[in-house]
């Protein structure tokens, strides 16, 4: 279930029908949905499976969530030939009524909502928000985080190459070369140590990506990813150049857990812009929590069975960044967090209905 915005709806009309504030807001015109393209109204699964995230994982009240879907037709063509299809028959409208539906939509919605989160729009849109970019970026610099502890190498020292240049690997490097910086490494040296590789090569004239002193002409640039292996000498791959072999999770699965342990303390801080160095302090806390038995079991990224645990964790950690920062909007200030946080967490667990059972004592049976 969910909210489909289709041509111009009375928008505000609708949303008169609850006069409490939706906390949680997951978005989607559904143009792209991972790696399955355009799913239509089909897509609505993803803002809800990420709402249920928020809710199970970071104990975000489900009542406060909402997932939308903005509905302007479907480029796919198995979908328009489909008499049974449940959206907007007809092509994809990018022009202005996109727009205006987003631009009406994002009038109403942030005068009621603490939190909103973009999923899977195509590149063209005009909206720039909390994505699933930062999410991914937030969850590979934990891991690295995580290594750094593990090995007592610091990340500064590290070389990092990446197999792509679109926008998940540029996020993530360019939180990476923050983290980096934070440590006290000037920008110029981290362009020694980031480096993309895409469908054309290794990147070295990029204005920041000059460390290789290459020559102009492209043959004597690296065209495979191998061959810029051995010239770029990356930390984190083996001579074999396998680096998904002991991989443990998928990048979507990282992506989701690292969006939902920031969101809690967002919501609950009335934060008005997210911004990349919140996603930082939360990979730092994560790093926290990996213990030494965990570390020597050679993993970087914590199990799951103690999730709300672990959320709440990060959400008092973020929150204290956001305060010290000015980035947070809701007041007074709670003096404990911890406390605050906690009361405000939904839980899952239920009075039992079931009447009470007793055992009768085995010395009156008879």
């Amino acid at each position: 279930k969910g909210l489909f915005i289709i041509e111009r709806p009375d928008i505000e009309k609708e949303s008169d029908c609850s006069e409490e504030k939706t906390l949680t807001v997951v978005i989607t015109d559904v143009e792209r949905i991972l790696g399955l393209g355009d799913l239509g109204v089909y897509g609505m699964e993803i803002p809800v499976e990420k709402l249920c995230l928020h809710a199970a994982c970071a104990g975000i009240h489900p009542d406060k969530c909402l997932p939308v879907s903005i509905d302007v037709g479907t480029d796919n063509t198995t979908l328009l030939k489909d008499p049974f299809y449940m959206g907007l028959c007809q092509k994809r409208d990018l022009s202005q009524v996109h727009d205006i539906l987003n631009d009406e939509f994002m009038g109403v919605i942030t005068d009621r909502t603490t939190l909103i989160q973009f999923e899977d729009f195509g590149n063209h849109n005009k909206y720039c928000t909390f994505n699933y970019i930062q999410g991914t970026a937030s969850v590979a610099l934990a891991g690295l985080l995580a290594a750094q502890k593990a090995t007592g190498k610091p990340l500064a020292e590290q070389k990092v190459l990446f197999l792509g240049a679109g926008e998940a690997a540029l996020g993530i490097a360019n939180l990476i070369v923050m983290a980096m910086m934070e440590s006290g490494v000037s920008a110029e040296e981290t362009c020694k140590k980031v480096w993309m590789f895409d469908k054309y090569g290794l990147l070295v004239q990029l204005g920041v990506h000059h460390a290789l002193k290459y020559p102009s002409t492209d043959e004597q640039i690296p065209k495979t990813c191998v061959e810029a292996v051995k010239v770029v000498r990356p930390s984190l791959f083996s001579q074999d150049v396998n680096p998904t072999i002991k991989a443990a999770c998928t990048a979507e699965e990282a992506s989701m857990l690292t969006e939902v342990y920031v969101s809690l303390a967002v919501v609950l801080s009335s934060v008005r812009h997210i911004s990349d160095k919140v996603f930082l302090e939360a990979d730092k806390a994560w790093t926290e929590q990996l213990t030494d038995e965990e570390l020597a079991q050679g993993r970087l990224y914590l199990l799951l069975y103690n999730i709300r645990e672990l959320s709440i964790y990060i959400a008092v950690k973020v929150m204290k960044f956001l305060y010290a920062n000015n980035m947070a909007f809701h007041y007074p200030e709670p003096a404990d967090k911890n406390h605050y946080i906690r009361s405000k967490v939904w839980t899952y667990e239920y009075e039992s209905f079931m009447p009470d059972v007793y055992d009768w004592p085995e010395s009156k049976i008879h």
